[in-house]
């Protein structure tokens, strides 16, 4: 979970912490990104849900939400990483060129 569920998460937790960030449970996926002087940049993703987009608490209200995971690449040797958020639609999912249900 995040820390923040406002309009600009992505922004808030990236000035707020100041260090690469992943999170989920916000339902709306953002990202942010900031290069600050003499560091390497840092950047922040606010990652989609994995749950049921019509709870009963909503009241049959629309949503704004965004089924998503992430697969992330990490690399200590060289202090590297990569994020790719891949959006589930309708149940299925494209990941390295290829269609999953």
């Amino acid at each position: 979970h995040g820390l923040y569920v406002n309009k600009y998460h992505a922004n808030k937790h990236l000035t707020t912490l100041g260090a690469n960030v992943t999170y989920g449970n916000t339902h709306r996926p953002q990202t942010d990104s900031m290069s600050m002087a003499m560091q390497s940049p840092h950047q922040s993703y606010g990652l989609g849900c994995l749950c049921d987009m019509i709870p009963s608490y909503v009241k049959n209200r629309p949503v704004q939400w965004l089924h998503q995971f992430a697969v992330m690449y990490h690399n200590k040797r060289h202090n590297m990483f990569n994020m790719y958020p891949v959006n589930v639609i309708d149940g299925k999912f494209m990941f390295e060129g290829k269609c999953y249900k």
